[in-house]
């Protein structure tokens, strides 16, 4: 990986279509306290004048390098600049988010102070729409983390796979630990990052905790991939799948199996219920065909899945099938719509009004 000229830190920001967010997000990391640090911007077939934009700010600041690749996604396009990296740590950062000054001082801190393979930051949360921002305070789940200034995989009790927000813009991670796993990022167009974070968190002997919030992250932004994902509905799944196929691997699953299915239940259904239309219909499909049935989510003993709640769901879905899933979605739109223009919150029964269109529509194929 990379040429041999080492830095510090190599920070690489994939981008496809990123106009708007690229200039706030670099020029977020020229102003860090800290110096000593390469970027490797990756540009993913962008259409718009994102290379222009990063080849302008290479030309005024020789750290940072530019590549451009035809558009395969932000899993491959960060694998390209993990190639180049030369530092001796390195943080994956997205075009659309904004690194806080103290970000790559207070993290390299903490990583050399604990010696660690990983070390995971706070967000912020700033919602493009509404213009507010908030601690985004599950990115770290502080209920299941040890006590301890560093700790492995054997240190957390129960409910690994909610301990971080398995994103990878908060994590930095020692090049060498990387080197030697070998994980890269998947080849999807969504959910590519869950199976880098989750996989090599697994094998780290060393994880720390930075104290601060030090990363702005935006949601609400049209231009996102997390707010288009409907043609790539199902990528969550296969992301699981490799993770579980991973843990068989190394001989972790058995032990870690209860851990595993009580994440990848409540992300599933999350997945499906955040989507709209065919993408429900979709993804509603193949969790009670063959997802669920495959990991075995379906008929555990009592007390299995934590989450009591869970339970229920997850029998609906064993049992109803996709026409009454979506009749069931429409009475709990119609009751929602209801609610709000009572209250006269317009702008939520329009938008109501708006999904439950598309659900009948769906509803009429049947």
């Amino acid at each position: 990986m990379g040429t041999g000229s080492k830095v510090r830190i190599s920070v690489v920001i994939p981008c496809f279509n990123g106009e708007d967010s690229l200039p706030s997000c670099l020029c977020s990391f020229l102003r860090q306290s800290f110096r000593d640090f390469e970027i490797i911007c990756v540009d993913d077939g962008s259409t718009d004048s994102s290379l222009r934009i990063m080849k302008s700010c290479a030309e005024r600041d020789k750290r940072i390098r530019v590549i451009s690749q035809s558009n395969q996604g932000a899993g491959p396009a960060r694998n390209a600049g993990l190639r180049l990296a030369d530092g001796e740590y390195v943080l994956f950062f997205d075009a659309d988010d904004i690194a806080r000054k103290p970000m790559l001082e207070e993290m390299l801190e903490a990583a050399e102070k604990n010696n660690s393979d990983l070390t995971v930051c706070g967000s912020y949360l700033l919602d493009e729409q509404k213009q507010k921002i908030k601690e985004c305070s599950w990115a770290v789940n502080h209920d299941v983390l040890p006590p301890k200034a560093s700790f492995s995989r054997e240190d957390v009790e129960h409910d690994f796979f909610t301990l971080f927000a398995w994103w990878p813009w908060d994590k930095l991670w020692r090049m060498s630990f990387l080197k030697s796993t070998r994980i890269l990022f998947d080849s999807l167009r969504n959910t590519e990052d869950l199976f880098f974070c989750a996989a090599n968190a697994l094998m780290a002997e060393r994880i720390s905790v930075a104290d601060s919030p030090l990363v702005i992250h935006r949601i609400g932004v049209s231009s996102s991939r997390s707010e288009t994902r409907d043609p790539h509905c199902c990528d969550f799944m296969e992301s699981l799948l490799h993770l579980r196929d991973f843990m068989n691997e190394k001989s972790l699953y058995g032990a870690m199996e209860r851990d595993f299915i009580n994440y990848a239940v409540p992300f599933s259904l999350w997945n499906m219920e955040t989507l709209g239309g065919q993408g429900f219909l979709t993804v509603y499909k193949r969790l009670r065909e063959s997802f669920f049935p495959e990991i075995k989510a379906f008929g555990r003993d009592e007390g299995y899945i934590r989450e009591s709640s869970l339970c229920e769901r997850l029998r609906k879905i064993s049992e109803c099938g996709a026409e009454e899933a979506l009749a069931e979605r429409c009475d709990e739109q119609r009751g929602l719509i209801e609610h709000y223009r009572k209250k006269r919150h317009s702008k939520l029964v329009w938008r109501l009004k708006s999904l439950m269109k598309n659900i009948r529509l769906l509803t009429l194929r049947f």
